[in-house]
């Protein structure tokens, strides 16, 4: 529990805007991504696209490049990345299943965790406890190890939805008995989504982490992306992109 309250601690805002000590060097050539969204990390409606955004552009941006994101619903990303002539990839990636695309070093870690109701908590110490309960996920969102084990074997029953807050809203109405989620994006949530206000106080994140989770982009293989791959790896940082994600919470460079 104490690794996932690190995490939440991002969750602080004030209006202050963040103070860097180095410009990056103005970019003169462009790389092109696709996501989903996922906010606070990644939103069309977000300032700058959202935290991961902004900070995966600092990084872009000390290469000489500048990121260009496309938006798309997860189901969709992926396949658009690899059939489009005019996408070079796609983030984040936690799976190298996506074949033609290589994928870089880890860029961010972060809990992925079960949501439950505060009258109903999900006891569980390994994967097959979680077999009585009816999941909620979202469609196109991985199941991670584990999980997918004991779906794949039809000893899990897993109903999927649309989006974040469509998962939430389902088990504060009771419909299912628990649902997967990183639990910075559940913080964000509960905190930002008007839909979920009455259920404020009534939601809260499973003791026990299904794992941490660990992120980065795939890019499609190309010489050139190969190249462009090799220099990301070299500026990449866990620790420096998780400051710059804290910093953009911290500041308040959402949109209100």
């Amino acid at each position: 529990m104490k690794t996932i309250l690190s995490y939440l601690l991002l969750l602080s805002f004030t209006a202050s805007p963040p103070a860097f000590a180095e410009t990056p060097p103005k970019p003169t050539k462009e790389l092109h991504l696709i996501t989903g969204e996922s906010p606070p990390y990644m939103s069309e409606s977000m300032k700058d696209q959202g935290a991961a955004v902004w900070a995966l552009r600092k990084i872009f941006a000390k290469m000489g490049y500048t990121l260009v994101i496309d938006f798309a619903p997860w189901t969709r990303a992926k396949i658009t990345a690899a059939k489009s002539d005019t996408i070079d990839g796609f983030f984040p990636y936690s799976d190298q299943d996506v074949p033609n695309f290589i994928y870089s070093d880890i860029v961010s870690e972060t809990p992925w965790v079960i949501i439950q109701r505060k009258d109903k908590p999900i006891h569980w110490s390994k994967f097959s406890d979680l077999s009585p309960y009816t999941a909620g996920n979202v469609v196109g969102i991985e199941l991670r190890p584990g999980i997918k084990e004991l779906y794949e074997a039809k000893k899990l029953n897993i109903e999927t939805t649309t989006s974040d807050v469509s998962n939430l809203l389902k088990l504060a109405n009771k419909r299912v008995d628990m649902i997967f989620m990183d639990a910075t994006v559940f913080q964000y949530s509960m905190a930002k989504e008007k839909e979920l206000q009455p259920y404020r106080g009534k939601l809260e994140i499973n003791a026990k982490p299904i794992l941490v989770n660990k992120y980065g982009i795939a890019l499609k293989n190309t010489p050139r992306n190969a190249a462009i791959m090799k220099e990301f790896n070299r500026h990449v940082n866990p620790q420096e992109f998780a400051k710059d994600v804290e910093s953009y919470l911290t500041h308040g460079n959402q949109h209100p």
